[in-house]
C-alpha cells in the first residue's frame, strides 16, 4: 500500500514535469520562423535591399514578427536603411506596430537619429505620440540620450505633444535639461513646451538646471516663464 502511494505520488510528479516540458516546447516554437522570414529580418537589418525586394515579390508577410515582436520595418528604421524603409512602406508595412517592449519603427528611428527615415514614417502615418510602457515617446527619445536636434524639430513641426509625461513624470523638456542639450531645450521652449510641469520628485526643468549648475539652461528656462 505504501509502495502504491509512492508510485502514485511519483506519477503525479512525472505528469507535472511532462506538462511543463510540453508547455515549454510549444511556447518556444510559437514564433518559430521560416528560413525566408529569418532571411527577411536579416536583410532588413543588414541593408540587403535586393533580398528584401525578392522576398516581398514572393509574397512574404511584410508585417511578420519574431518572438520579440521585431519587424523588418523596425530593423531598417533602427539601422538607417532608408531605401528599405521606403520599399516596406510601399508594401503596406504597418508603421505603428509595437514590439513586446512597446517600441515602434518610428521610436527606433528617432532614437538612432535617422532624420530622413523619421520624415518617411511621418508621411506614412506614424503615430508621433505613441508611447511604450515607460511612457516614453519619439520626442522623449530624440531629446534625451543622443540629443537629435533635427529630429526634435521635425517632431515639433509634425505636431508632437511636448508635454507628455513618462512613468516618472518627466517630459521631453525635463529630460533635455537633465541631459544638458541646450539647443533642444531652446527649441522646446520656443515651440511652447510647458516649463512648469513637475516630475514625480516635484521638480521642474529649472530645478534640475539649477541643481546641476547649468547656468545657460537656467537662463533659458527663466526667460521661458518658468517660476
Amino acid at each position: 500500500m505504501i509502495l502504491k502511494r509512492k508510485l502514485m505520488k511519483g506519477n503525479w510528479r512525472m505528469r507535472i514535469i511532462l506538462t511543463l516540458f510540453f508547455f515549454l516546447l510549444v511556447s518556444t516554437n510559437l514564433y518559430a520562423l521560416t528560413k525566408d522570414e529569418e532571411s527577411f529580418l536579416w536583410a532588413s537589418e543588414t541593408g540587403n535591399i535586393n533580398r528584401v525586394k525578392e522576398l516581398l515579390a514572393l509574397g512574404i508577410d511584410v508585417n511578420m514578427q519574431n518572438e520579440e515582436g521585431l519587424t523588418a520595418l523596425m530593423n531598417a528604421s533602427s539601422w538607417g536603411h532608408e531605401e528599405i524603409v521606403k520599399e516596406l512602406i510601399k508594401a503596406k508595412a504597418d508603421v505603428n506596430v509595437q514590439n513586446v517592449y512597446g517600441y515602434t519603427a518610428f521610436m527606433n528611428a528617432s532614437y538612432e537619429g535617422h532624420t530622413e527615415i523619421v520624415r518617411e514614417l511621418i508621411k506614412a502615418g506614424a503615430d508621433i505620440n505613441k508611447n511604450y510602457e515607460k511612457g516614453n515617446t519619439a520626442l522623449t527619445h530624440a531629446s534625451t540620450r543622443k540629443g537629435h536636434i533635427e529630429i526634435v524639430k521635425e517632431l515639433i513641426k509634425a505636431g508632437a505633444d511636448m508635454d507628455i509625461q513618462d512613468k516618472y513624470g518627466s517630459t521631453a523638456l525635463i529630460w533635455a535639461t537633465r541631459c544638458m542639450y541646450i539647443e533642444i531645450v531652446r527649441e522646446l521652449i520656443k515651440a511652447g513646451a510647458d516649463v512648469n510641469i513637475k516630475d514625480e520628485n516635484g521638480k521642474t526643468a529649472l530645478d534640475y538646471a539649477k541643481e546641476k549648475g547649468y547656468n545657460d539652461i537656467t537662463k533659458l528656462l527663466s526667460k521661458g516663464g518658468q517660476k
